[in-house]
């Protein structure tokens, strides 16, 4: 503190120019730096214009980028039949950039996650889960009724094998 509740003046630095400059480059804007600096934008622009004239900053929140994250939400929210509309809100964008960023999600969301889930339940069924087997065999193969626990003792290997034929080909095997 200099005089009556004044702070001393900002001195431009070369490790605040340095984080600046990495902000930048994840598509923050002015008033975003102005929030995690403690600067005024005037103070910015002052000290750190080069830097923020070279980052060409646009009007208005940064570009939608797509991640595994927001893909597979897309996926599933899909699969539960949520409009694009609903999607693109809980993404915090509008629905022509969902339908920009996300054509093939939005076309076979809920067929890619049910494949997905298919994929694992034929591992997990490959690899002896006694249960992912019975899984199988009766929501693909159609063929298996479970009986009472003592009479399906012997029927683990010929559900192994019957797995084997059947899930050959699928994707992560």
């Amino acid at each position: 503190m200099t005089q009556k509740g004044r702070t001393t003046p900002h001195q431009r630095n070369e490790k605040t120019a340095k984080a600046i400059r990495a902000m930048l480059a994840d598509g923050l804007k002015l008033q975003a730096l102005k929030r995690y600096t403690g600067l005024s934008v005037n103070t910015l622009k002052k000290h750190y214009g080069k830097e923020i004239e070279a980052a060409n900053l646009k009007p208005g929140k940064p570009e939608h980028k797509p991640n595994g994250r927001t893909r597979m939400l897309v996926k599933f929210m899909k699969m539960n039949g949520e409009t694009n509309e609903q999607i693109a809100k809980a993404l915090s964008i509008n629905a022509v950039t969902l339908t920009a960023h996300y054509p093939e999600e939005i076309e076979t969301g809920g067929s890619a996650v049910n494949a997905e889930i298919a994929a694992g339940l034929a591992r997990n069924a490959l690899n002896g889960d006694k249960i992912a087997q019975i899984a199988w065999l009766k929501m693909f193969a159609g063929r298996y009724e479970a009986k009472a626990p003592n009479d399906n003792a012997g029927a683990a290997d010929d559900m192994a094998a019957a797995l084997a034929k059947l899930a050959e080909g699928l994707p992560g095997g």
